[in-house]
């Protein structure tokens, strides 16, 4: 049975992604246009001022918010973090170096209110790339995918199961997840 959403929350940690964060907000205010959403970037006392451009826009576009954390305390727990403050009923995970396109988060919580439990944004589907990626990386990517589905068998259905860029209902964190 399809859900309702209220509208999404994005949970973009940062560490020293100043070069990124302007484009990446615009972004997705552009391809938020008409949708209930808020964006929470979650920053680890980045030195090149990261927080301090996501709050201007913050100012600007006034549905930024921003979790300025006292030292570099990882990508997990910030991602936990941000979604403690999550005001919608559903929310979204995505990296601010632009390595995820901002333009798929409307079909991203499409499926969600589809009734997905987790919609996972693929670099290993049709219209998914990897292009500005060494040898090496791509190498390191598909073998923690594979070693994911050889420890988390559930995640074998999944093509890109470390993808970082993601959409799901609150029911899906909250811990009361039902599937369609």
């Amino acid at each position: 049975m399809p859900r309702c959403s209220d509208g999404l929350s994005i949970v973009v940690p940062t560490y020293n992604e100043a070069q990124n964060i302007r484009e990446l907000i615009e972004r997705v205010e552009s391809s938020l246009k008409g949708f209930n959403f808020e964006i929470i970037v979650v920053d680890d006392s980045s030195p090149d001022g990261t927080a301090d451009i996501a709050e201007e826009l913050g100012g600007k576009y006034g549905n930024v918010k921003v979790i300025r954390r006292p030292a570099k305390l990882g990508l997990a727990s910030a991602v936990l973090e941000g979604m403690k403050l999550a005001k919608y009923d559903a929310m979204a995970v995505m990296d601010a170096d632009l390595q995820h396109p901002p333009e798929l988060l409307p079909k991203l919580l499409e499926k969600a209110v589809e009734g997905y439990d987790v919609v996972v944004a693929s670099r290993y589907v049709e219209g998914g790339r990897t292009e500005r990626w060494s040898t090496t990386r791509r190498m390191i990517s598909r073998g923690a995918i594979l070693l994911a589905h050889f420890l988390l068998p559930k995640t074998r259905a999944v093509r890109d199961a470390v993808s970082g860029f993601f959409c799901l209902e609150e029911a899906w964190w909250k811990g009361s997840s039902s599937t369609p």
